[in-house]
């Protein structure tokens, strides 16, 4: 889940922790996966942002510097779309982003995702967690010898980069800083 500075929570419901192998199977509420919105003073209503047929496993989100943008990516699919953030929070758009983030013979795919000050994508995918520049170009990949499956930046400064993976949280200190979420201002 993000949540935009104006207090919209936007989260994307794939069904991990109900399947086999990833939580408790149990029965699924909706016969599909979506992306949803709360709006502020909604009182927890939810409304769907993208079509219900979009995503098979959406998961990873996260916004532009500006928020003008939001990224999601679908975990089976193995790609990253972007979505344009209308000023009432509803979304257009939905082209893909990135595609082909997954390898026959490297452990990992798209979980986890965070966008940097600088508009730079760092999404978790094979071998560890992979980097693209706001045009899709790719810069390079964070080489983790384990699956990553979420990633944060924290510390004092908020330039040190955590990745949570299979039976570790490392870190890395970075260069660049995090778009600025509303829990990291004072």
């Amino acid at each position: 889940m993000v949540v935009r500075a104006d207090g919209t929570i936007y989260f994307s419901d794939p069904w991990y922790g109900r399947m086999p192998g990833f939580g408790l199977e149990r029965p699924r509420e909706l016969g599909w996966q979506g992306v949803f919105r709360v709006a502020p003073g909604a009182d927890g209503a939810t409304q769907l942002c993208v079509d219900q047929d979009t995503f098979d496993q959406p998961n990873g989100l996260c916004f532009s510097p500006d928020e003008s943008l939001l990224y999601i990516n679908d975990t089976t699919h193995a790609l990253v779309r972007v979505y344009s953030v209308n000023a009432d929070g509803s979304l257009d758009g939905g082209d893909v982003f990135v595609d082909g983030l997954s390898d026959d013979d490297v452990a990992g795919v798209p979980d986890g995702m965070k966008c940097d000050e600088q508009g730079n994508i760092w999404v978790t995918g094979p071998g560890g967690v992979w980097v693209f520049d706001s045009d899709a170009n790719h810069l390079g990949v964070v080489e983790i010898d384990e699956v990553v499956a979420n990633l944060h930046w924290g510390g004092p400064d908020f330039h040190t980069l955590f990745f949570a993976s299979s039976t570790s949280v490392r870190s890395l200190p970075t260069v660049v800083g995090p778009h600025t979420e509303g829990f990291m201002r004072a």
